[in-house]
C-alpha cells in the first residue's frame, strides 16, 4: 500500500492528476522465474473467480497479481485457497479519491513483479485468452520472443439468448459474439468495443494502461495464432449486476455517463450476433480441472 501512496503522491505533485503512471524501463538483473503472470483487480467475481484462474493456469499462467477492490461475496476466501498453493497473489486495494484504482493496481503489479515475470498482461475477469492451436500461451508467445509484446482483438461476445446466469460455464455457455460494428454506431462508441489488449515484458512500460501500455519497443499485432475472449454482458440479468456495480472510484455524474455509454455498447455488440465456438475445445479439460481441484 505504501508504494500506492508513494506513486500517488508523485503523480499529484504535477499540475493536473495522471492516471497512467509512468516510469523508467529496467533491464533485468536476474533471469525470470514466471514466464506468464496475469493482473487483476476484482470486485464481488466469486462466481466467476475459479473458472477464469483454472482456464489461464491450465494454459500456462505461472501467478495470478489479484487487487481487491472491497469484495463482500466470498472472493476473499476463494483467493486464499489459491494464495495457499502459490498460484495468487492477492492484495486489499481500496478506492483512493480522484484516482483509478485500475491503473494504480497495474502499476503496482508492474512495479513489483517486473524482474520476475517474462512476460505480463492485465487481463479483466471477463477476458479469456487461449491459442488457437495447442494448450500453452507461453508456445504461442515464442514467434514475438524480440518484440515488447503482442496485441490481441478483443472478440466481443454477448448474451447469447441467455436472460439469467446460466448453469454452465461462461466459457460454454456464451457462443455468440459481435460480427460486426454497427454502421451507425458514433466513432466514439465504435472506439468503445474495437479494442486490444496487450501481453508484453513488463520491464519494458514506460507509462501504464490497462489496453495498451507504453512501451520501448514495438507491440505486433497478433494474428490468428492467438485470441481474446471478452464476455462483455454474460446474461442479461449478470449484465444489470454489473451496471449496478458502477465504478467506485467515479464520482455520482461520471458514474451515470459510465452506465449509458455501456448500455450503448451492449446494443452494439448483440447487433450481429455470430456464433463462435473456437474456445470450446478447451472447455472440457477445464471441467475436469475445476471438477478435481
Amino acid at each position: 500500500m505504501q508504494l500506492l501512496i508513494d506513486l500517488v503522491r508523485e503523480t499529484l505533485g504535477r499540475q493536473r492528476p495522471d492516471e497512467r503512471f509512468r516510469f523508467t524501463p529496467v533491464s533485468r538483473q536476474r533471469a525470470p522465474d514466471i514466464a506468464l503472470a496475469v493482473a487483476v483487480i476484482v470486485r464481488d467475481e466469486a462466481p466467476y473467480l475459479e473458472e477464469w484462474i483454472e482456464f489461464h493456469a491450465m494454459l500456462g499462467v505461472g501467478h495470478f497479481i489479484v487487487y481487491d477492490n472491497g469484495s463482500v461475496d466470498g472472493a476473499t476466501a476463494i483467493l486464499e485457497r489459491y494464495a495457499a498453493r502459490g498460484l495468487v497473489t492477492s492484495h486489499p486495494w481500496p478506492n483512493l479519491s480522484g484516482w483509478n484504482s485500475q491503473y494504480s493496481a497495474m502499476a503496482h503489479a508492474t512495479l513489483t513483479w517486473r524482474e520476475r515475470c517474462r512476460w505480463m498482461a492485465f487481463l479483466d475477469i471477463d477476458e479469456f485468452v487461449f491459442p488457437r492451436e495447442g494448450d500453452s500461451l507461453v508456445s504461442a508467445l515464442a514467434p514475438y520472443e524480440s518484440e515488447a509484446g503482442v496485441l490481441l482483438r478483443w472478440r466481443n461476445f454477448g448474451h447469447g439468448g441467455h436472460a439469467t446466469r446460466p448453469p454452465g460455464l461462461v466459457t460454454e455457455s456464451f457462443r455468440f459474439r459481435m460480427g460486426s460494428v454497427p454502421p451507425h454506431l458514433p466513432p466514439r462508441l465504435a472506439s468503445r468495443i474495437v479494442k486490444t489488449k496487450a501481453i508484453f515484458d513488463p520491464c519494458r512500460v514506460r507509462e501504464i494502461s490497462l489496453h495498451r501500455p507504453r512501451t520501448t519497443g514495438r507491440l505486433a499485432q497478433a494474428g490468428d495464432d492467438l485470441l481474446l475472449n471478452h464476455y462483455f454482458t454474460r446474461s442479461q440479468a449478470e449484465f444489470e449486476t454489473k451496471l449496478r456495480r458502477g465504478y467506485g472510484y467515479k464520482n455520482e455524474s461520471e458514474r451515470q455517463a459510465i452506465a449509458e455509454r455501456t448500455l450503448a455498447i451492449r446494443e452494439a455488440v448483440e447487433f450481429d450476433p455470430v456464433e463462435d465456438n473456437e474456445i470450446q475445445r478447451l472447455v472440457p479439460a477445464l471441467k475436469a480441472r475445476l471438477a478435481a481441484r
